[in-house]
């Protein structure tokens, strides 16, 4: 085999390699086959039980978190380990007064939990991989502050003030640079305007540059963030749905080439839910809504795919929520 063959074939699998990595990437991925997995979470008996369907290995069901007054326990998956699978996770925090809060992980590796205290009462939880070690960190935004605070599995603790303060912020998680790492970013609405704009501040973490991406209408979207174009980047996105002023339309912006996609999913004025995530394994990210039970009705994740097309999935029942952070 002469050097030129072997530079070919060094090139080819880096390629595989790097397109793997990206593939790994699919959110909510619970079983680490590169798919999104619907995911309920459901309160029974005093206690939060998760409902996966996986697209590899069937049902699991998991009894994590409680449903208790006076505290309450949000659903905050994410791989937390590092083994490629998405780990079952709460962050409880005190309704009523003042105190500290926690996150309580299940890690899918060795099947043992932790506890880490982080955070408080008003903060938002946007755990993420902030360091680029292929962990998620524990993490919360405080708006009052315009501080994050970060517990990095790699590079340890990290304050940084963006966003908040004086102005109506809420963080929206994505690695928006595509360096492997989490940018701090928000989206920022103007409440005393009718129809205002949303506009989104993201500092990337491979540089510290700013991005400003004015897009999106406050009374009308849900801020739904996710790769649509497979470039490796998170995109700007908005679903247009399940408002008075809604048009079940999603608007993204693509990082690839600075275009915009727009595609009608979903209803308007009914109890859907945007469940965006990466179903097909094919590095996009599809659009897709979870329809609470109506009269009845079954529950369905309603799918579609950028590579298989529509899928209509039974799973869930009424009362229960998708097991994501909105």
């Amino acid at each position: 085999m002469n050097k030129k063959t072997c530079k070919i074939l060094l090139l080819t699998f880096g390629i595989l390699i790097a397109w793997q990595s990206v593939i790994a990437k699919a959110v909510y991925d619970f079983d680490g086959d590169g798919k999104t997995d619907p995911a309920v979470v459901r309160g029974e008996n005093g206690k939060l039980m998760w409902y996966i369907l996986q697209s590899n290995n069937g049902f699991i069901a998991h009894q994590w978190g409680e449903n208790v007054l006076g505290t309450e326990d949000k659903a905050v998956p994410e791989d937390y380990d590092g083994d490629g699978k998405w780990d079952v996770a709460v962050w409880r925090r005190h309704i009523t007064e003042e105190g500290q809060s926690y996150f309580y992980i299940l890690y899918s590796s060795s099947n043992t939990y932790q506890v880490i205290p982080w955070g408080s009462r008003y903060d938002y939880v946007v755990p993420q991989d902030y360091d680029g070690d292929g962990k998620a960190d524990v993490a919360v935004f405080r708006p009052t502050e315009g501080v994050w605070y970060i517990l990095q599995s790699r590079d340890g603790f990290r304050a940084e003030r963006f966003g908040g303060g004086t102005f109506f912020d809420t963080p929206v998680s994505g690695d928006y640079d595509g360096d492997g790492k989490a940018d701090l970013a928000v989206y920022r609405r103007d409440t005393e305007i009718f129809r205002a704009d949303l506009t989104f501040y993201i500092r990337r973490s491979s540089d510290g540059g700013l991005i400003v991406d004015k897009f999106g209408y406050l009374q009308a979207d849900i801020v739904t963030p996710g790769d649509y174009d497979g470039d490796g980047k998170t995109d700007v996105a908005v679903w247009r749905g399940r408002s008075e002023y809604g048009n079940g339309i999603w608007y993204w912006h693509r990082s690839s080439d600075g275009a915009y996609g727009q595609i009608r999913w979903g209803l308007v004025l009914t109890p859907d839910y945007p469940v965006q995530g990466d179903y097909d394994g094919d590095g996009k990210t599809d659009v897709a809504v979870w329809r609470n039970q109506v009269n009845g009705v079954q529950s369905y994740f309603y799918i579609n795919e950028s590579t298989n097309g529509f899928k209509a999935i039974q799973w869930g029942m009424i009362g229960d929520g998708p097991a994501r952070q909105y």
